[in-house]
């Protein structure tokens, strides 16, 4: 049994503590000190890369520009929080509905027609989560003091239960 995949775990969560903490520059030393264990861990190469721009960033501006930045920066965020929240809602809301469709199907004996529809949204759902991954990383780029992903935490953690939970209702369709 190895340590190993549990260190790096632990060495994740606490970079990702420091960048809540806004300490980028400690949360950058742990993501490289991953990289020294596990040269090729996704996670750790990713975030020491957001880290490394947010460092960067925030180098380049003045403390003057970085109080207009912040509050400019604050006001985007709840705009595209807001949007983020509004997007996931319609399309939890879609899905569920699509589910229920074809599992109404499913129950009503027409199972070949159901097995159909549910490939299909098995597919849309992973599909969406890929795309869903990649425009955050998108959104994230716009910020400099504030980290995205991390501060909307929450409604990603639920997105990911819906996301796991609409998967496996679909998987007992067989």
């Amino acid at each position: 049994m190895s340590i190993e995949p549990k260190l790096i775990r632990a060495m994740i969560n606490k970079a990702r503590a420091l960048k809540m903490q806004k300490k980028f520059d400690l949360a950058l030393f742990v993501y490289e000190d991953i990289l020294e264990i596990e040269p090729k861990n996704e996670e750790a190469l990713e975030e020491s890369n957001r880290v490394r721009t947010i460092l960067t960033r925030q180098a380049k501006a003045t403390q003057e520009e970085q109080a207009e930045l912040k509050e400019e920066e604050r006001k985007l965020f709840i705009e595209r929080r807001e949007e983020l929240k509004e997007f996931l809602d319609d399309s939890k809301s879609n899905i569920r509905d699509s589910v229920k469709r074809i599992a109404g199907i499913y129950e009503s004996g027409i199972k070949e027609e159901a097995i159909e529809h549910r490939n299909r949204i098995l597919n849309a759902i992973i599909e969406f989560n890929e795309q869903l991954q990649e425009r955050l990383k998108q959104i994230a780029g716009d910020f400099i003091f504030l980290d995205f992903a991390e501060e909307n935490r929450d409604l990603l953690d639920d997105w990911i239960a819906f996301k796991e939970e609409m998967l496996f209702q679909l998987k007992k369709l067989e």
